[in-house]
C-alpha cells in the first residue's frame, strides 16, 4: 500500500485502520537525532501495534532481552515477546531494574517468577535477572550493551503528565542503544 503526506501521519492512520502483528520501522545508522528519526510514539499508543526499530540490517535474532516493570505493560511485553520468540527460537531473558540494592520484594520476584512459566508455557528456554541503577533506562541499556542480547523488548510506559521529553524512558532507550528494539505498547 502507498499513502502520501506527513509520514508519521500516514504510519499512525495504516496501523489504526489495518491489524498488524508487528510494525518493523527503519532508523537511520548515522544516529540522526531529529524529528522523524523515529515514528512518532503517538503512532504506537493510538495503534496497539508492536513497533520494531532498526538501525542497519536485523541479523538472526537468537536471545531477547524483555524487560519487564510489574505491571500490566510488563505482562503485556511477557506475553507478546513470547509470542515473537516462539516463532524465532529464541531463548529470553527477563529482565527487572531496580532501584535499591537490596534483595528485590518478594512481589517482583513473584511476577518475574509467573513471566518465566508463561514463557516456558509457550515453548520459549527463559531466565531472569534483576539489575541495580539508577534508572530503568539505565539498566536496560547496561544490560543490552554487556549481555548478548539481538533484540531488546521494552513495553512502552506513557511518561508521567507534565514530565519532559527527556524523562520518557522508551525514548531514552531508543535514542542510545545500538540494538534493535521492540515497543510494544500496553494494549498490544
Amino acid at each position: 500500500r502507498i499513502r502520501v503526506g506527513d509520514r508519521d501521519e500516514q504510519i499512525a492512520t495504516e496501523l489504526a485502520d489495518t491489524y498488524y502483528h508487528l510494525c518493523v520501522a527503519a532508523v537511520r545508522a548515522d544516529g540522526d537525532r531529529r524529528r522523524g528519526a523515529f515514528v512518532e510514539l503517538h503512532a504506537i499508543e493510538r495503534s496497539g501495534t508492536p513497533v520494531l526499530y532498526v538501525r542497519g540490517p536485523l541479523g538472526t535474532l537468537k536471545s531477547l532481552q524483555l524487560c519487564t516493570a510489574v505491571g500490566e505493560p510488563g505482562r503485556v511485553a511477557v506475553r507478546f515477546g513470547g509470542w515473537l520468540a516462539t516463532r524465532l527460537g529464541a531463548r529470553v531473558r527477563l529482565l527487572h531494574v531496580s532501584r535499591e540494592r537490596a534483595d528485590p520484594p518478594p512481589w517482583v520476584l513473584a511476577h518475574l517468577e509467573r513471566g518465566v512459566r508463561t514463557l516456558y508455557g509457550q515453548g520459549v528456554l527463559a531466565d531472569y535477572r534483576v539489575r541495580v541503577a539508577a534508572t530503568p533506562a539505565e539498566g536496560i541499556l547496561a544490560e543490552a550493551h554487556e549481555g548478548e542480547n539481538d533484540l531488546v523488548v521494552i513495553g512502552r510506559h506513557a511518561p508521567a503528565p507534565g514530565a519532559r521529553a527527556k524523562e520518557d524512558v522508551t525514548m531514552q532507550i531508543l535514542r542510545a542503544s545500538d540494538r534493535p528494539i521492540l515497543v510494544v505498547s500496553g494494549n498490544a
